[in-house]
């Protein structure tokens, strides 16, 4: 089962924690996946999430 939720807002952080994370050099991205099951994708080099 996957479950997702769609939001309309942009939160610049991960609420209660991260779970996991996974650095893509290639592409300068840092993927975080938070306790709070969102998904973020975080620009390397600017230090802002996408």
């Amino acid at each position: 089962q996957v479950s997702y939720v769609i939001r309309d807002e942009v939160e610049k952080y991960n609420r209660n924690g991260v779970n996991a994370l996974q650095l893509d050099p290639a592409l300068n991205r840092l993927f975080t996946a938070g306790r709070d099951s969102i998904i973020r994708i975080w620009s390397v080099n600017q230090h802002k999430v996408n």
